[in-house]
This record gives C-alpha cells, structure tokens and sequence, in this order.
C-alpha cells in the first residue's frame, strides 16, 4: 500500500481490503536484485479486516533494505503465489510510493498497473489510510451554435477537467 525508501529508518506497509483477516505467518517480502528475487522480510503477522482498526501492517527495516531509486517489491503467500508487486522509481527524502485510495470506500486501488495505481505521496502515512485517490476526470463539450443549416459549421471545443484532488497529466 505504501513504502518509503528513504530516509532511513525505511518502511513498507501493507493494507487487506478484504472482509476477513489474513494470516501472514510464511509469506515474504522480496526485492528484485538483478534477474533474482530475495527475501527482506518473512511476515508472521496477522493482519486485520477492511474496517478492523488493524487492517494497515508497517513493518521497519534497516538502513539500505530498500534502494532509493529504481527497484521492483513483490510480496509473495506462504504457497508461492506472487499476491502483489509494483516497481517504484524513488520517491525522494521524506516521501512515499503510495498507493491510491478509492475515492468512495477508501480502500487501495489495484488494477495491475503502477502508472493507474500509485503515486508519489508528499505526506506519509505510515499505518494510516493514504492522502490522495485518483484523479477523477470529466469530459464537458460546448458549441458556438445550438442549430446550424446544412452547411453550416459548429464548432466544438471540449474540455477534460481533472474535479478531484489526484493529479492528472
């Protein structure tokens, strides 16, 4: 859901959308180092229902676990199947690679995609719902004439307007 990468102490938190609490006991953290995958974390850990008061899990690492820059997390269940992953580029000092939060049920967003999904976040929050959710774009279209003969030109002009507070590029 979140990670920070810097400055130390470094930090990764996970949130369970879910309706049930998920025991985590065996399942790991890994960093692409290379072609590789390693393990930073092994989580034992249970983590609580949407709505629980626990349903956000941060565990702390040392110094130098997680690159500043460009790097791939995953985190994979006790049975080997990958549950998550994102790639973030650096966040900056003091900075966060969060996860947007839907704008109605404020749950994280998934859709597979890091560029749909996430987001450098000026304000960590650390075991806490995320500050921002996605932009929400709407479409509007005016015309220089409400009728027109044959023959005659309309013009258009439409206009994409970013109505939320995620930003939009």
């Amino acid at each position: 859901n979140e990670l920070s990468p810097a400055p130390n102490p470094e930090w990764v938190e996970l949130a369970n959308p879910t309706a049930s609490a998920i025991n985590l006991n065996g399942w790991t953290l890994q960093r692409k180092s290379g072609n590789n995958w390693n393990t930073i974390y092994t989580y034992t850990q249970t983590i609580g229902a949407w709505g629980s008061g626990s349903e956000y899990l941060t565990v702390d690492f040392s110094p130098n676990t997680l690159p500043n820059v460009q790097t791939s997390i995953r985190l994979v269940a006790a049975n080997g199947t990958e549950v998550d992953r994102t790639t973030y580029v650096g966040a900056g000092s003091g900075n966060t690679w969060a996860r947007f939060k839907h704008a109605q049920t404020g749950k994280p967003v998934d859709t597979d995609t890091d560029g749909n999904d996430f987001y450098i976040s000026l304000l960590p929050t650390k075991t806490a719902p995320n500050d921002r959710h996605r932009p929400r774009i709407t479409v509007a279209k005016i015309a220089n004439r409400v009728s027109a003969a044959p023959g005659d030109l309309i013009a258009y002009t439409v206009y994409y307007n970013n109505t939320d507070t995620g930003r939009a590029n």
